[in-house]
């Protein structure tokens, strides 16, 4: 459904008419839709302080990071919100071995930014469908895996900037939007590089951290997310 918010209230409605005709909601058992994550509701926020330290929260109990990585990440959930309004799309690479907490971020990532998509591959035609319809916080786990290599750096790459219009098929499509990948190592691509914030992750020997799928953890990221 979509939540329109007037006058202090917030509603819930299949359809609403703006200024260019009617919006409608997409399905939620649409093959594009489905696996995507949206919020279970909304509800007012305290403060930007108060959900960056929900976010730090969630981050320290679930992967160990350093601080100044855990609030980098916890700004770039916020950022993935509101990238309709930037200039530029973040893109985070999280860099680490096997078994170092790249998945589990991942999923953690998952859990909190805006219309987040885990995928393990992604074709180009789903890559630009997706991007077009939902502008979706688009996660991509174990990247050296996934496909054909350069044609996922050509998409990562024209997805930085709004404005940039893919023609597929006599179909017009926008590729911009909030990117994160994992790698075991930097590719040498410099042009897709130098638009990543770069995450460093190595095994950790910490005991306490929780599984994403704890109850706590949901419920948590739940509230955040109405927020």
């Amino acid at each position: 459904m979509l939540a329109v918010f007037k006058n202090g209230n917030v509603d819930y409605v299949h359809k609403v008419k703006a200024n260019r005709g009617t919006l409608v909601a997409l399905s939620r058992d649409s093959e594009l839709v489905k696996n995507v994550r949206l919020p279970r509701g909304v509800e007012p926020y305290e403060s930007v302080r108060s959900l960056l330290h929900g976010i730090l929260s969630i981050l320290d109990q679930c992967v160990e990071i350093k601080e100044m990585y855990r609030l980098l990440l916890a700004n770039f959930v916020l950022t993935s919100w509101l990238v309709d309004q930037l200039p530029v799309a973040p893109y985070i690479a999280i860099v680490g071995l096997p078994s170092s907490g790249k998945s589990t971020l991942l999923q953690v990532l998952r859990l909190l930014c805006r219309r987040s998509i885990l995928t393990a591959d992604i074709t180009s035609a789903a890559f630009y469908h997706v991007c077009d319809r939902l502008t979706p916080t688009l996660l991509i786990d174990e990247t050296n895996t996934a496909g054909l290599r350069s044609n996922l750096f050509h998409l990562l790459r024209v997805g930085f900037t709004p404005g940039i219009t893919a023609l597929r098929k006599n179909h017009s499509f926008k590729a911009f939007g909030v990117k994160v990948v994992t790698w075991i190592e930097l590719p040498k691509e410099a042009a897709l590089n130098s638009r990543c914030i770069v995450i460093p992750l190595k095994e950790t020997e910490r005991i306490d951290l929780k599984r994403t799928r704890d109850p706590e953890i949901l419920e948590a990221a739940d509230h955040l997310q109405r927020q």
